[in-house]
């Protein structure tokens, strides 16, 4: 072989090399496609959500509640959801976070776009479960009874509310041990 059949056995090899280097890896476009499919089926489940919650907002700014049991047991229900959701949405901001800074992404991908309307959707649902647990909270607020007497002591008031005795309550000096 010639030197500059060498020469040009190397040139061929630099250009398989760079072309081989920007074709993108079939297997990463696919985990691109199922990743995008994937937080796209998390933004119409989220979506639903916050629209039942609206919807649900709107008929409790409309009417009273004549019956609250089992009211505070569903606000519960909706606090300890409000957490879970708060905890999704901060792994949602940790996984754009990691699109952002893998290299093999581009913003043509749309990865990030996908995360950024993920994010969106899942603090307008967050925002409105709050919304519905607080205004849940204001009905339980207005069906509470109030005793109908006028207590002369705290010993009459802790009787009348079930405790029959004030053990439960500390000296000022305990509530610094």
């Amino acid at each position: 072989m010639s030197t500059v059949e060498r020469l040009k056995l190397d040139a061929f090899g630099r250009q398989v090399s760079n072309a081989l280097s920007s074709t993108r890896d079939i297997s990463l476009l696919a985990q691109i496609d199922e990743t995008i499919e994937a937080v796209a089926d998390e933004v119409v489940k989220f979506q639903s959500l916050a629209l039942m919650t609206d919807h649900f907002i709107e008929v409790l700014q409309k009417a009273a509640i004549p019956d609250v049991s089992g009211l505070a047991e569903l606000q519960l229900m909706f606090a300890r959801s409000i957490e879970i959701v708060a905890s999704y949405h901060q792994n949602q901001i940790i996984n754009r976070q990691s699109a952002i800074e893998d290299k093999r992404l581009t913003d043509e991908d749309g990865i990030v776009d996908a995360y950024d309307t993920l994010i969106q959707q899942v603090a307008q649902f967050h925002n409105n479960l709050s919304s519905l647990s607080w205004l849940l909270g204001e009905h339980l607020s207005e069906a509470d009874t109030t005793m109908p007497e006028t207590f002369t002591s705290a010993d009459a008031l802790f009787k009348a509310i079930g405790f029959t005795s004030a053990r439960w309550v500390q000296k000022p000096q305990d509530l610094h041990d």
